[in-house]
């Protein structure tokens, strides 16, 4: 367990956090290298705070390049259609037409979601993540709380 964590557990392959007095590990979340813990300001209690694990600048990048990749290639055919539409017609152009709106729609999508965690279950005082990498999770101290399943099954 690295020093200076507090509020933040592991559950089996989930990280179980405290809402309101999160200081998470200075690792990354997606390749469990080191990097800068961004400090915030506290979380007021009995609002709904954003959670922002570490995640270095490498991984940041590389997952935003994915992203500005398809953007481009959406450009690129709706600017092209109108050529392809003079040239092959109107079927070959409204298909690249559609296809680049797609991209645009996909990379738009993968720039929002790609760079977040993926929350799991969330109440006022606790947040479930999963997805994170292995050595992050090693880094963190184990959850003596009720397991996600059981918090869900008495839920229903």
């Amino acid at each position: 367990m690295l020093k200076g964590t507090s509020g933040v557990y592991r559950s089996d392959d989930m990280i179980v956090v405290e809402r309101h007095r999160q200081q998470f590990p200075s690792l990354c979340l997606s390749c469990g290298g080191v990097c800068a813990v961004t400090e915030v300001a506290p979380p007021i209690p009995g609002t709904r705070s954003k959670l922002r694990p570490p995640v270095c600048p490498a991984c940041n990048s590389r997952r935003g390049r994915v992203a500005k990749i398809i953007a481009m290639a959406g450009v690129a055919m709706i600017i092209a259609a109108p050529a392809i539409y003079f040239m092959l017609g109107i079927l070959p152009a409204v298909v690249m037409l559609l296809t680049g709106v797609t991209d645009l729609g996909i990379a738009w999508w993968l720039r929002g979601h790609i760079l977040r965690f993926r929350v799991l279950h969330e109440d006022e005082q606790y947040v479930w993540i999963a997805g994170a990498h292995p050595d992050f999770l090693a880094a963190l101290p184990s959850w003596h709380g009720m397991k996600l399943g059981e918090l869900q099954g008495r839920g229903n």
